[in-house]
């Protein structure tokens, strides 16, 4: 390109293509990388494809690297530079206007701040990253959950997890009583048709896995919204709500205690945003076994 940069007027170009060429090819590499469980050197791909990123790319592509990037430090315990891998991301999302990306941040943001907490990540989310996030996972929980059609039980999963996570992400982030329309709109949209097709013979039963799994989250969801909204109104939550929540959380399949991690929200939902003291994440498993072998157990939750 050098030697021909007088005859050429569109050198920078080239330039640029040729470096987000590279970016593209390295990121590809942290991918392979990443899926071999090679999380150390996944990240360094991932930091020079970066470096390569140059003109219009930049928006797009340096969103979707920083969201892997974070992916590898969570992977190597490394949750508060994860956690603002994630943020960053979720951010530039939001301004280039990549919806469908910004509620997979906040699902992998909310589920790594159960392993770190993080005050000034939460800072940066206003009301209107949060909105349009739950916007699109509204619509996206209503595409995967179809009552019209037969459930794909890979993108049930998907969406499952994108709706754990980003209940657990509003919740910590003090914005709990957005989850009370959401939450309440989907459960009567999809899954009260849902469960009504299965009683009625005309959904496989298999089906009833996943409907109950997010009739679980967006349980959660609800119960959150009724919290935030009692602390706003009386600087308190009202009696019985933390009970609810055990309830719950306790009653719920495995895969979602251990899997999508509720149990572990739970008790750091009480403690950090909630600021109760006499529980903690071993606490809480002890409590949910005890619940489920019938053995009875009370929790002394106190300021």
């Amino acid at each position: 390109m050098k030697s021909n940069a007088d005859a050429r007027r569109d050198i920078e170009l080239d330039r640029q293509d040729l470096h987000n060429k590279i970016s593209d090819a390295l990121g590809a590499l942290g991918f392979a990388l990443f899926s071999q469980g090679k999380y150390v050197d996944a990240a360094q791909a991932y930091r020079d494809s970066l470096i390569h990123l140059r003109g219009a790319s930049i928006g797009v592509n340096r969103g979707q690297t920083l969201h892997q990037l974070g992916n590898c430090e969570g992977s190597l315990g490394n949750h508060g530079t994860a956690a603002k891998l994630y943020l960053e991301a979720a951010h530039i999302f939001h301004i280039v206007g990549m919806s469908e990306y910004l509620s997979n941040a906040f699902c992998e943001l909310g589920f790594v701040l159960l392993d770190v907490d993080l005050p000034a990540a939460l800072d940066h989310l206003d009301d209107t990253i949060v909105d349009c996030a739950l916007a699109d996972l509204n619509k996206d929980t209503i595409r995967v959950f179809d009552a019209g059609r037969p459930l794909d039980h890979q993108q049930c999963v998907g969406v499952l997890r994108k709706v754990f996570g980003t209940v657990s992400l509003v919740s910590l982030a003090g914005h709990g009583e957005k989850l009370g329309p959401f939450c309440v709109s989907l459960r009567n949209e999809v899954v009260a048709d849902m469960a009504d097709q299965i009683s009625a013979g005309v959904r496989d039963s298999d089906e009833y896995f996943p409907i109950v799994m997010i009739d679980v989250a967006l349980q959660l969801g609800k119960l959150i919204a009724e919290c935030e909204k009692d602390i706003r109104v009386s600087g308190d939550v009202a009696e019985g709500r933390i009970g609810d929540i055990l309830n719950t959380v306790c009653a719920a399949h495995e895969w979602a205690q251990d899997i999508m991690r509720i149990l572990d929200w739970t008790a750091i939902y009480l403690g950090r945003r909630l600021q109760l003291q006499g529980i903690d994440t071993v606490r809480i498993r002890e409590f949910a076994t005890n619940y489920r072998d019938g053995v009875v157990d009370y929790l002394d939750l106190f300021r």
